[in-house]
């Protein structure tokens, strides 16, 4: 073994380092706790330390003085025996035994150990007296509290919130239970009661556990075993944080020898002897000698005699043990003074303390003078046990309250009283009286009055207990923040009697909310800034776009040669390109504000499957593709759901499919599954053979700006949303997307959206009128079309699309001089663009509404033009006066099929006089 070295040099002499082991040694032992000591095996002091100098005296420290002198001389011997018997193969030993130090005893436990080739023992001792004394003390009081029980006929119970009955041995003894049984159901103890006197006690406890008020009940019980016993059970509640009971704590009493005595006295001849002998009490009647002269049944049996064994005897024969404050107080009434006690404390016979409740009295004879004593005692020791439980319940609670912030205020109605259990000075500028607490106070931060007047007010009506959140200003303008909750009981006419509330402080937890919700509104800006500048950017790109790909659609139509042809197709295909980028941008930034919305109609499923692939297989196709599409019968027919968002869906899977396919096939499937309870989903299904993805990442690529890998971004382009988007319409749909692939062989994308059919079968004879194709090129010649755009460049865009369509073009370049045109011209239809400078484009349809109904003119169809197409801006377009929108950048095909769609709606209203069905209450989406 090897040891720390000292620092110590290494040239230090031997004589130096012996000193430094000695001093440190010294030290250690001096700083040690317990009594330390090294002995001989004769007991004989060597070295002590400072606490074994304490504990035996200076003497008991000094060289050859014997550990044996102060043992107990009924254990010196086997101590000494002890210390021989220690050696290298006995090195230990653990003992206890008493010192006797002068006239004091201290009971030891010592350990001692051999110290090997020095024959010295080593004795720690540790002095345990004032624990052996506690626990004596506790095995004491523990055996009294049993004798109390056994010899009083007493007994303690606890009744919880769940109304279980736990008692101690007496009280089981007394009610007649067994005590290894489970804890008796107060429902089932009101059974063992005298019927007519079970309401009375259900009340008690009902008013003990809701008013909070202490339990005094006498009542008659029948047994398990088939007696009868007259019983006295008294209690207090206890309080919980919260302000409510949480259980009943108290004593029972078998009053059985006092029933008895109170027949029997029934039957007496003398009224004062019936009256004293049948008291419910203990009472007892002296002479001025004390020689007892009556005396309750109580009273005697409370001394365990017989009425033969107490009258006529000096009651300090039968009671020797009286105290003399008592003995000074008979005295006193002797001499005619009136005396009283509430909780008298004194030590009983049995070696216990206990408490009385007494009064005593002089009471005269004939002649007027004095002609004994008259008392009256209670045994109030289980009542004031309960109280000081109860306050020392309150104490814990108050400190539980402290380091929680809560306080506790009470209202007592009939008395006008406020009781309080807190530091109410952290919560209030002032101490809450019951006037500031009901009608409230100055120091009510005044936002908040109102609110707490109406609460109370609406308890107060027959409202529910409330909780309110609510702040008080001290002098010094500093505010916290309260929760509190408040009940009101009431008495049974139903005006108030009590009112609870618990507090607690909050003021760091509204902190922490004001915190958020500032860093809340912070990003709600944030949102709308990112969302306006989308939306402004999205029309900025619009607009050019505009005219880039309306300029690249008419350039296509003339004559080109095949290098020119490819190079204007090259322009349209990276507009287009463009535009689905901004149009991906703009739905998911309005998706992740949750700022969009459904239109939930009626409308022909198949037609609307059908006419989103058809969009697709052109695009496919152009690609080498081939396009396989099977549309169940089970879509045939009318349905309601949003067509435009389940369109979006499958428009955005198709483009994902033909984007990532080179070679091979896409195919598309389409039905209508029946669910339980008639609930019906639309089941689509977008397969492709294009380069597909790992199976690990089938939930990933529905994350945002996320592909199959970085290559994916850098072959194909996009952003990585249209999966994301796709996932959210849906889900918002209440449905299901889920993707299954292999990287290589192509994959497959399946969606499940909740829909339900029609149920006005007229309706698709209705669709099928609306949705007519129309002839484009005749069908809108020499029509009169007024245009309102303040871009030249759009003016150009759409003189260039309308060339050679035979309409009357008229140009505003702004919206007012839209309206004075529009009021001083006749017109078959309005494109009215929306964004522009001296009127927009929403005040000029406005007005121009106006001013077709001030002079009764029917309504001219108008179609709003803006590179902002969300729903919101549709719709306010709507609620402006449009007919319908159209989107920028405008398609050629898209704004024939508007104009033709409205002009013939203008020839049918000028010529037809039938008005079976109204067009304009029907919604046609561009």
């Amino acid at each position: 073994m090897t040891s720390t070295p000292l620092p110590l040099g290494s040239g230090s002499p031997p004589e130096v380092i012996e000193q430094c082991l000695a001093s440190a040694t010294e030290h250690f032992m001096n700083a040690a706790s317990e009594a330390f000591a090294l002995i001989d095996q004769d007991g004989r002091v060597v070295r002590a330390n400072i606490a074994y100098r304490r504990l035996t005296g200076p003497a008991g420290g000094a060289h050859d003085a014997s550990i044996l002198s102060y043992v107990d001389p009924d254990k010196r011997e086997a101590v000494r025996e002890t210390l021989r018997a220690l050696n290298d193969k006995s090195p230990g030993r653990t003992t206890q035994f008493r010192f006797r130090i002068g006239n004091e005893v201290r009971l030891i436990d010592a350990e001692m150990s051999w110290m090997g080739p020095s024959g010295l023992i080593s004795f720690v001792g540790r002095d345990v007296t004032r624990q052996d004394v506690l626990e004596r003390e506790r095995q004491e009081t523990a055996t009294a509290r049993d004798a109390v029980e056994q010899v009083g006929d007493i007994g303690h119970w606890r009744a919880g919130r769940d109304f279980k009955l736990q008692c101690s041995p007496g009280a089981s003894r007394i009610l007649g239970l067994d005590p290894a049984a489970p804890p008796l159901v107060l429902t089932d103890l009101v059974e063992m009661i005298a019927p007519e006197e079970r309401e009375a006690v259900v009340q008690a406890a009902r008013d003990a556990f809701e008013k909070r008020k202490p339990v005094k009940q006498t009542f008659s019980l029948r047994r398990a075993d088939g007696t009868t016993r007259m019983i006295r059970v008294a209690g207090a509640p206890s309080i919980d944080a919260r302000g409510q009971v949480e259980a009943m704590h108290g004593v029972v009493v078998d009053k059985s020898e006092s029933h008895v005595a109170l027949q029997a006295a029934l039957n007496a001849d003398s009224t004062v002897r019936r009256f004293v002998q049948s008291a419910p009490m203990s009472i007892c009647m002296c002479d001025n000698d004390l020689r007892v002269m009556m005396a309750s049944a109580s009273w005697i049996a409370e001394h365990g005699l017989t009425e033969s064994d107490v009258l006529g005897r000096n009651i300090y024969e039968i009671q020797s043990w009286i105290p003399e404050k008592w003995r000074a107080m008979h005295r006193r009434v002797l001499r005619g003074e009136a005396m009283s006690h509430e909780s008298d404390a004194y030590d009983s016979p049995r070696g216990d303390q206990r408490w009385l409740k007494w009064s005593a009295a002089p009471w005269f004879n004939g002649d007027g003078q004095i002609g004994g004593i008259i008392a009256v005692h209670e045994d109030v020791t289980a009542i004031v046990k309960a109280q000081h439980e109860v306050e020392s319940s309150k104490e814990r609670m108050s400190f539980g309250m402290a380091i929680t912030q809560m306080m506790i205020w009470e209202l007592d109605f009939e008395m006008r009283e406020t009781y309080i259990e807190g530091d109410w000075k952290h919560f209030f500028p002032q101490r809450p009286s019951f006037d500031s607490l009901t009608g409230g106070d100055s120091w009510i931060h005044q936002s908040d009055r109102e609110m707490l007047a109406n609460k109370w007010r609406a308890h107060l009506a027959g409202g529910a207990p409330y909780t309110a959140e609510y702040r008080v200003t001290f002098a010094d303008n500093r505010e916290i923040w309260h929760a509190a909750s408040i009940r009101i009981l009431k008495t049974v006419k139903g005006s108030p009697a009590r009112a609870f509330a618990v507090i607690q402080d909050i003021t760091a937890r509204k902190h922490i909310e004001l915190k958020a919700m500032e860093a809340e509104q912070r990003a709600l800006v944030a949102a709308a800034a990112k969302s306006d500048f989308l939306s402004n950017m999205s029309h900025e790109i619009r607009t050019p776009l505009n005219g880039v790909l309306a300029v690249s659609e008419v350039l296509l139509r003339t004559q080109l040669d095949e290098r020119q042809g490819e190079m204007v197709r090259l322009i349209s295909t990276s507009g287009k390109t463009l535009l689905r980028v901004m149009d991906d941008l703009v739905e998911f930034s309005r998706l992740e504000g949750d700022d969009i919305s459904f239109d939930v109609r009626p409308f022909e499923l198949e037609e609307a499957v059908r006419n989103t692939c058809e969009a697709a297989r052109t695009r496919a196709e152009a690609k080498g593709l081939r396009f396989d599409t099977f549309i169940s019968a089970s879509c045939d027919g009318v349905f309601r759901a949003d067509p435009v968002r389940i369109g979006q869906v499958l428009g955005n899977l198709l483009n994902n499919a033909v984007k990532f396919t080179d070679q091979g096939h896409i195919g598309v499937s389409a039905t209508v599954e029946e669910l339980a309870e008639s609930k019906t989903q639309l089941r689509l299904s977008v397969t492709d053979t294009g380069v597909g993805f790992a199976p690990e990442l089938a939930e990933r690529i529905f994350e945002r700006f996320e592909q199959a890998d970085i290559s994916t971004s850098r072959r194909y382009g996009g952003l990585g949303l249209g999966l994301s988007i796709v996932k959210r319409l849906v889900e918002l749909m209440s449905g299901k997307v889920s993707a299954s692939s292999k990287e290589g062989e192509g994959s497959t994308f399946e969606v499940t959206i909740p829909i339900s059919r029609d149920r006005i079968a007229a309706l698709g004879a209705l669709t099928t009128v609306a949705v007519e194709d129309f002839d484009a090129e005749t069908s809108i010649e020499n029509l009169r079309l007024l245009v309102a755009e303040d871009n030249p460049m759009n003016r150009r865009v759409v003189e260039l699309l309308l060339a050679q369509s035979g309409l009357h073009i008229t140009f505003a370049e702004n919206g007012k001089e839209a309206v004075e045109k529009f009021s001083t011209q006749k017109f078959d239809l309005v494109l009215m663009d929306l964004q522009m400078p001296i009127m927009g484009g929403l005040a000029a349809m406005r007005a121009i509404r106006a001013w077709e109904t001030e002079k009764g003119r029917v309504p001219t169809p108008m179609l709003a033009v803006s590179a902002n197409a969300t729903d919101d801006h549709v719709q306010e377009a709507k609620e402006a006066g449009a007919d319908d929108h159209v989107a920028k950048p405008i398609v050629r095909e898209t704004l024939f099929e508007a104009i033709a769609r409205y002009a013939r709606r203008t020839a049918q209203t000028s010529t037809a006089d039938d008005t079976d069905f109204d067009l304009d209450e029907f919604d046609i989406a561009v």
